[in-house]
């Protein structure tokens, strides 16, 4: 075996590659704010063109988007995540989460004192990859029932939370603060 593919594999190793050591992955949360986009609304009825668009505001950067964002992680982890800690595109912190157990989040959007506020909680998985999306605006892709009652989809969903805007604080009438749960199992297809 060459000497650069021994430095190769032992760079692997020290970094506790997956390829060569699965067990070494680690359940995890994701959290990410959805992009700024434009969407129909009021939602047209199944076969009706859309007469109607809102853009939503999703911006950390933005003071009616979600610069005022505040969410605290509990539950096997502490955290207290804000606006500044999410990049241009919306990634922000990851963090390792045990494998059992729940975990719970409170969400706060802030604009001259808080305009929205709410709790999602869930129960972990071992070797899995959680995803929180944040977003605000008058409904979710991947959305089933209503905006007022939603429901998961599609299979990975676990939970879709909306919370009310104050009226004050809205860019448009329909516009809410959304928090998404999502499941990503590290192996094999979901069920």
């Amino acid at each position: 075996m060459s000497m650069r593919c021994l430095a190769t594999l032992a760079g692997l190793a020290a970094t506790g590659c997956s390829i060569l050591n699965p067990s070494a992955i680690d359940t995890r949360l994701e959290i990410e704010l959805s992009g700024s986009e434009q969407l129909a609304w009021p939602i047209p009825e199944e076969g009706e063109i859309a007469q109607s668009f809102v853009e939503t505001r999703n911006s950390p950067a933005d003071p009616s988007g979600l610069a005022g964002l505040e969410l605290q992680v509990s539950g096997g982890t502490g955290l207290t995540v804000s606006a500044t800690d999410f990049d241009a595109n919306g990634k922000g912190p990851i963090i390792d989460v045990p494998e059992s157990g729940s975990i719970h989040v409170h969400v706060r959007l802030r604009q001259d004192g808080v305009v929205a506020e709410g709790r999602v909680s869930w129960a972990l998985a071992r070797d899995a990859i959680w995803t929180l999306r944040v977003s605000r605006s008058p409904y979710v892709w991947g959305m089933d029932g209503t905006p007022e009652n939603p429901k998961c989809y599609y299979p990975w969903c676990r939970v879709i939370k909306r919370f009310v805007i104050e009226e004050s604080a809205r860019n448009y009438p329909a516009e809410a603060l959304w928090l998404e749960v999502e499941l990503h199992p590290w192996e094999g297809p979901l069920e």
